[in-house]
């Protein structure tokens, strides 16, 4: 079972604040995490590994274990890190992905933190905004958080094991 971060916020603002997003351009690192995130989810089909163009897309929305919303993703920069946070404004987190994404993460040296932020929902209004000098997005879809909960996983260190073996093999 998934270690889930649950926690509770009075606003979307306080939720959003809380991932602690950093204000630098920030979209090869995004690309690179999303390729370690791709590389755990193709152990479970060697066959399987998705094109760079296709990643956020496929695995995020409509991928298999990764898909742990419906609504569209977004990522930010953690500050003062090399962590990267994907995360969805959604209405529920797909716990059977959660607790099938972060085995498949672990088993390939990749540091994946898995929440469930809740705030209270309100309509959708669309002069309800991102701050735009909080944080620089990546992703579509709307410009406001107001359905009631941030779902989505840290993307950390990535230590796989695999990489180190096939560097000792050119060495030799």
């Amino acid at each position: 079972m998934a270690s889930i971060d649950r926690r509770n916020f009075d606003s979307a603002q306080s939720a959003f604040e809380a991932l602690n997003a950093d204000t630098v351009p920030f979209a090869l690192l995004a690309r690179q995490k999303l390729l370690h995130i791709g590389t755990a989810v193709s152990t479970r089909d060697f066959g399987t590994r998705p094109s760079v163009h296709n990643l956020m897309f496929y695995l995020l929305l409509n991928g298999d274990v990764a898909k742990l919303s419906s609504k569209t993703w977004k990522c930010v920069k953690i500050k003062d890190s090399e962590d990267v946070c994907f995360y969805s404004d959604s209405y529920h987190l797909n716990i059977d992905n959660a607790n099938k994404l972060e085995p498949l993460c672990r088993g390939v040296g990749l540091d994946v933190r898995i929440f469930e932020w809740d705030y209270p929902g309100c309509e959708y209004d669309q002069n309800d905004r991102y701050p735009s000098n909080t944080a620089k997005i990546i992703g579509g879809g709307y410009k406001q958080l107001y359905r009631g909960k941030l779902v989505g996983f840290v993307v950390g260190a990535y230590n796989n094991p695999f990489e180190a073996l096939k560097k000792k093999r050119k060495r030799a």
